[in-house]
């Protein structure tokens, strides 16, 4: 048996949505209305109940494959908010700019530093994996669903039920697309990277059938 959900009534800002979509609340209710760098999310874990720790209390096993960008301190990661199991990015995909630039200064404000891709288990600290730069920005969607793939693979024959959160880097800038899909429709990059992301979703309902 399942439940699916076929509506959701985002803002304006990509944060606040994102608190929506995994609590089921609306921005009035979870008040977190705008992208808030200091610290890095405005909603209060302590309050809100994330799906997550609900299915989990239900006998799902539950993993975060993708970016965050929820919270980058101790209490706010993933593994912190009910999932077993996260393997992404915990802020901003633009930071994929910083690594190859010149003019990047990592003392310039509280937040200026690399992203890594990181990873953790419930109960564990995060580690830092790669630093995310642009070479890994291109190609960490695939990296994204080929772990979901296994995720959801390894769940099934286990017989277990599961909740998988896949939220894809792209099309945030910068757009980046695969080197499989780099020029693949002749309409630049953007339309590259939409392809691309129709590829993987395809993918995965596969795997889901």
């Amino acid at each position: 048996t399942g439940m699916r959900f076929t509506h959701c009534y985002t803002g304006a800002w990509c944060q606040p949505s994102r608190v929506s979509n995994l609590t089921g609340l609306l921005q009035h209710a979870h008040q977190s209305f705008k992208v808030i760098k200091y610290p890095m999310a405005s909603y209060d874990p302590e309050q809100l109940r994330f799906f997550p720790s609900v299915f989990r209390k239900n006998g799902y096993e539950t993993a975060c494959i993708g970016k965050w960008h929820l919270g980058d301190t101790e209490g706010r990661y993933p593994t912190d908010q009910g999932f077993d199991e996260w393997i992404g990015l915990p802020r901003s995909s633009d930071r994929a700019f910083w690594p190859d630039s010149n003019s990047f200064q990592p003392n310039s404000h509280p937040s200026a530093k690399f992203t890594h891709v990181m990873s953790a288990s419930k109960g564990e600290q995060p580690v830092e994996g790669a630093v995310y730069d642009r070479a890994k920005r291109a190609i960490i969607d695939r990296e994204i669903t080929d772990q979901a793939i296994d995720f959801m693979t390894r769940m099934s024959g286990e017989g277990k039920p599961f909740f998988a959160y896949l939220p894809y880097t792209q099309t945030h800038e910068p757009v980046d697309p695969h080197p499989d899909f780099y020029g693949s429709t002749g309409n630049g990059s953007f339309a590259d990277v939409l392809a691309q992301t129709d590829v993987y979703v395809g993918e995965l309902l596969d795997t889901v059938e």
